[in-house]
């Protein structure tokens, strides 16, 4: 079982990533601010995570969501203005 976390997973790339990337089995966290379609009948465990990234508190809701001892991957989408939110630099 693998485990990823997308980031922006509601369209786009995001959605593509979260259809197409895991095999059954593994599990995804999605995140996004509307609800991607989670239920797809394909064996995988997706779990959404409602989060504004371009919000400060966004970091705190991740972070309390994703079980980072399982976590094999980030995907991350480009997402206006987050890369300059300083909430998000280690």
């Amino acid at each position: 079982m693998n485990c990823f976390a997308i980031f922006g997973a509601s369209r786009g790339l995001g959605e593509v990533f979260h259809r197409f990337v895991p095999e059954s089995g593994d599990k995804v966290w999605l995140v996004s601010r509307s609800k991607p379609v989670i239920n797809l009948g394909d064996g995988i465990e997706r779990v959404w995570i409602e989060a504004d990234l371009s919000q400060k508190s966004a970091s705190q809701i991740v972070a309390s969501a994703i079980v980072p001892q399982d976590l094999i991957a980030f995907i991350k989408m480009y997402c206006w203005n987050v890369e300059r939110n300083v909430h998000w630099r280690r």
